[in-house]
């Protein structure tokens, strides 16, 4: 799931050291769909796995039949392409 392992992290922690578990560098959250997609933080992957993986993206511009996963991408698209304001 993650390239550290829970023993290693522990062992930072337990030393007393000031560290962050997330800040441990090259720690990374791989998508349990196996579709490729790696998140430094595990809440990104889950909100990832939850609402995107092996989904279709859910909101639709309405100026033309482009999808997208985040409704900021969308009003991005909406603005730059359609020359509309949100």
């Amino acid at each position: 799931m993650y390239s550290s392992s829970r023993a290693e992290t522990a062992a930072i922690v337990n030393r007393g050291y000031d560290i962050n578990p997330r800040a441990i560098q090259g720690r990374e959250y791989e998508c349990p769909n196996n579709c490729g997609r790696k998140y430094k933080y595990r809440q990104s992957m889950m909100l990832h796995y939850k609402r995107e993986c092996g989904k279709e993206p859910q909101f639709e511009c309405e100026y033309c039949p482009k999808r997208f996963a985040h409704k900021g991408s969308l009003r991005n698209h909406v603005g730059l392409v359609h020359k509309v304001i949100c």
